[in-house]
């Protein structure tokens, strides 16, 4: 039985959900494992002193610092999961291209940081409404930088922008050296096409072996300038 577009849509939705949640959940297991090892470095301390050793004022106050930070690193890695999860709640409200493209870089950061890509960001200031759901919307900013990762190859520089435009909401992501491989995945690109199609949008991109790599995904104008958040 061959499936309908919406129920590939949703298969596909489903596995972007889990793919997501499961990267992030490896940064959070990264995070315990490394104050779980502190910890340990503080009963050692404290293990030593019972035996009379003296304790390094300077060591304790290093290994505190330590912990802090990756307490931090834990809390903006589940308030990014709980803003992600809370995206396929909204329905039929206005949303921020901008947000969306600075929550969906960052969760791809550990796909780029294995493939060995680096990526940057040129955004507005201010918001760039568009009728998209969140959770699409998030998709569509993943998928994009998927093709974009699958065609420049490792050790190569990504430059997200998002942009208005007089027809609409604009992704750009640009590569900043000539490119090698001009063929992505032809899964990851028709995925891409697909969710592009029925978000009302318009997909264009240029990869040329030895030239410069530049996708761009034209969005529908949002017809009021209110616009609902991405999540709590």
């Amino acid at each position: 039985m061959t499936d309908t577009p919406d129920t590939a849509g949703r298969d596909r939705g489903c596995a972007f959900f889990g793919t997501v949640t499961a990267g992030l959940s490896h940064e959070l297991n990264n995070v315990f494992a490394t104050i779980n090892e502190l910890s340990g470095l503080l009963g050692d301390l404290a293990a030593a002193g019972q035996r009379g050793r003296p304790m390094d004022p300077q060591r304790l106050e290093s290994i505190s610092h330590r912990i802090s930070v990756q307490v931090e690193r834990g809390q903006h890695q589940t308030k990014r999961l709980n803003r992600f999860a809370h995206s396929v709640d909204e329905r039929g409200g206005h949303t921020d291209l901008n947000t969306v493209s600075q929550e969906a870089l960052a969760l791809f950061e550990r796909v780029a940081r294995l493939r060995k890509v680096e990526l940057e960001s040129v955004l507005p200031d201010g918001p760039l409404p568009t009728p998209t759901e969140p959770f699409e919307l998030y998709q569509l900013v993943w998928r994009s930088l998927e093709v974009a990762v699958g065609i420049v190859g490792e050790k190569s520089q990504l430059e997200l922008q998002a942009r208005p435009t007089a027809d609409g909401p604009e992704l750009r992501i640009a590569s900043g050296h000539p490119v090698s491989n001009a063929a992505p995945p032809t899964e990851l690109v028709s995925a891409l096409q697909e969710l592009v199609a029925k978000l009302g949008g318009q997909l264009s991109f240029g990869p040329k072996p030895g030239g410069m790599f530049c996708l761009t995904v034209l969005l529908p104008k949002s017809p009021t300038s209110g616009m609902g958040e991405v999540g709590p």
